[in-house]
């Protein structure tokens, strides 16, 4: 997805079915697959077709180049001086950023924006990202072993072969989420809000009462 849409002059991205990586009915299943792809923040819209999938990417995404990890260091380090209430402090405002391979390992940004970010290939081990809006982002293949997300929100967001092993998700808000291959195990979750929320092919989330209101666990 992210080569193709590095490439496209128009907006237009075309996938052939040849191109997905794994077993696909293209009769049964093109429908699905075309949902999945529209789900993306990125997508403007979706055609299926005979021989695949038409895809419009989204303008300001169009313009958009992924944040650079020399990047993300100065803004972490401006987000250290605004906890601090220092001169040159900025709150990290990654919203609508294509966050993709990028090591936030034990970097610290609580109560920063995500909003509608693209965050994929990254890992955030041990980082702290308290009170952080996530809301409407998209993960792929991103871990998080023992990182703090305490009182974050992610209404709204998705999740696809994500690792949030022992990670800190106490109070936080999954909202209308919807996660797929993620695993969740040994994470700390008591008072989370897991509101119409959907997984699939997860693990542990196996005490969390997806759909409801608040999940009370360990």
């Amino acid at each position: 997805m992210r080569a193709a849409q590095e490439s496209t002059d128009d907006g237009e991205i075309f996938i052939s079915v040849n191109d997905i990586p794994y077993e696909f009915d293209f009769l049964e299943d093109r429908y699905l697959f075309g949902d999945m792809l529209a789900e993306r923040p990125e997508i403007a819209f979706v055609k299926v077709h005979g021989s695949g999938f038409t895809l419009r990417v989204q303008e300001q995404v169009q313009e958009q180049k992924p944040l650079e990890q020399a990047e993300l260091d100065a803004m972490n380090a401006r987000h250290a001086l605004w906890l601090l209430d220092q001169p040159d402090g900025v709150c990290a405002d990654f919203a609508g950023q294509i966050l993709d391979g990028l090591y936030f390992d034990s970097a610290s940004f609580p109560g920063a924006d995500f909003t509608g970010a693209t965050i994929e290939h990254c890992s955030m081990d041990g980082g702290t990202f308290t009170d952080c809006d996530f809301t409407g982002a998209f993960f792929r293949d991103v871990t998080a072993h023992r990182a703090d997300f305490d009182g974050a929100h992610f209404n709204g967001a998705q999740f696809e072969e994500c690792t949030f092993q022992q990670a800190n998700l106490r109070d936080t808000t999954f909202a209308g989420a919807k996660m797929e291959d993620c695993d969740f195990n040994l994470s700390s979750m008591r008072g989370a809000d897991f509101s119409q929320a959907e997984a699939r092919n997860c693990t542990g989330l196996e005490d969390c009462v997806l759909g409801t209101s608040i999940k009370m666990g360990g």
